[in-house]
Formats: structure tokens, sequence, C-alpha cells
């Protein structure tokens, strides 16, 4: 008796004596070939007109790629070539084989006190501080000490709203051309504080553009606050996660990258505010 084989398309083989004509043997066979016969680049993959779900097709070079309209990628984007729309519009997408590794989060750690540029006098906050930033130790008076596993600021301003701002080198972290989502610092106030301190600690993510001398921040909403709700969550060790929405698509070969790091100032501010890792979260296309 005949035999049918495949899922996405099938052919039926058939057994002697049973009468078949050319279309029960050219139709299946031309989807197959289809399948396997190369195309020669990815407009021509995205050029074929209305494809259909379980649609597949082979580009040289690439590889072989299915067309979904509904389940998992069918209305996902990714950087080409692993996931592709179609030409005409036709809901779905076209999706490369390993295209579930094709994005990968890479996660890098660095001591704070690894890649220290300098720390400002004490200054407006602001997450695009471009300095002066002292060089370290500066003055007869340290700004900072280091130790080992962490550094902290030796001093606090408890008079008035301005904190000094450090400045750290983010660029051997980062992968060229991946994407910066997210960088948390881990942290810890100094033990005595009567209240939280009226001005947080604060983190933020910049890009200088040296061609340009401009600095743009990674989060539209400008440095993000030590959310911390009581005094003693903040003299534990916790975090600040900056999550970047903006301007994070690495690029080194025109940027510089750099963590912009508040100490608490104001009332009830203490110095010794220990800063201990930023951890960098990125997503990066291929297997780097």
């Amino acid at each position: 008796m005949s035999t049918t084989y495949g899922t996405a398309s099938s052919i039926t083989i058939p057994s002697d004596g049973d009468t078949i004509d050319a279309a029960d043997v050219n139709t299946p066979l031309s989807a197959i070939w289809d399948q396997h016969d190369v195309l020669a680049d990815t407009a021509a993959l995205t050029a074929i007109l209305v494809p259909t779900h379980g649609l597949i097709r082979y580009v040289r070079g690439y590889g072989h790629y299915v067309f979904v309209t509904s389940g998992t990628y069918a209305a996902s984007t990714a950087q080409s070539p692993w996931i592709l729309a179609s030409g005409d519009g036709t809901p779905g997408r076209w999706v490369l084989d390993l295209t579930s590794q094709a994005v990968t989060t890479v996660t890098r750690v660095i001591r704070t006190s690894r890649n220290v540029i300098g720390v400002t006098a004490e200054t407006a906050k602001s997450g695009v501080q471009a300095g002066p930033y002292d060089e370290i130790p500066s003055t007869a008076t340290p700004l900072l000490n280091f130790f080992t596993g962490y550094l902290w600021f030796a001093t606090a301003n408890n008079a008035s709203a301005s904190p000094r701002h450090l400045c750290i080198s983010l660029d051997d972290a980062l992968v060229h051309g991946a994407t910066l989502d997210s960088v948390k610092l881990y942290l810890k106030g100094k033990a005595g504080h009567g209240g939280l301190p009226v001005v947080m600690p604060a983190l933020s993510i910049i890009r200088y553009d040296y061609a340009t001398n401009t600095i743009v921040e990674l989060r539209a909403a400008g440095m993000r606050d030590d959310q911390s709700g009581s005094t003693a969550a903040y003299e534990a060790v916790h975090s600040i996660v900056y999550t970047c929405d903006q301007n994070h698509t690495v690029d080194r070969t025109q940027y510089t990258y750099s963590a912009i790091v508040t100490n608490e100032a104001d009332t009830n501010a203490l110095n010794q505010l220990r800063l201990y890792n930023l951890e960098l979260t990125m997503s990066s296309a291929g297997f780097r």
C-alpha cells in the first residue's frame, strides 16, 4: 500500500499496482525541491510573495529559513539575518535555523575600583557630568579610599544637595555591536544613619562621542536613584539597577562608555559609602 512521508511537505510513495498521475508526483516533489534549491541571498528570500506558514527555503551562506505566522518568533524582531520580515508585508517572519541561539545574554562584572577615572568636586547632581575629574588621590585628604573588593567615598556633603561624581570606564567590559541592556551597581551605606539621606546615591551610564565632544545618557529618564526604602535596607548590601533604553548599541569605534556614580548628600549624609561591583548585562547577536 502507499506510504506518506514528511510533515511540512509530504509525498506519497506508491506501491506496485497503484494508479498515479503526474500531479501525484510532480506537486510534492516540486515543494520538496523548493526547500533545498538555493536562493542567492536574503533579498531573494524576502521577495517571495505571500509566503505561508511552514514554507521553507534555503539561502546560500545562511541555511534554511522557515516562515511562521504563529507561535514563537512570528512577530519577533532581531538583528538581521536571524529573523526577517516578508517584503510584501505578509504577517509573520522568516526564521533562520538556530535562531534560538542567535541572541545571547552576556554578563560582565567589574570592580568599581578597577577603572576609576577620577572624582569631581561637590557639584550639582548630573547624569552627564563631564568633569573635571581629579586624579586619585589628588589631595592631602583623599576623596576616595580603596580596599580589597571595594572603594568608598572618604567624604560626604551633609550641608547641601551637591554630591561628588565618580567616573568609571566601562569600555573593556563591553562587546562591540552588542546591546547594553542594564547595569547594576552593588553598594552599601555606612552604619549609623539617622534617616535616609535627602540626596540618595545615583547611577548613570553615559556615552561620549569624541568626534563631536558630546555626552548622552543611555536612559531616557536620566540618572537612577538608590531606591532603598529604609535605613536598614540602605545600610545593607543592595543594588541600583539602571535599565538602558536609548543610545545603547555598543560602538567602541566611535564612543567611550562610563558609569557616573554620585554619593549621598544633604541632611543625614555620611561618608564611607561603599561601592562594590558593576554588573553589565548585554544582548549579543551571534555566538560571542
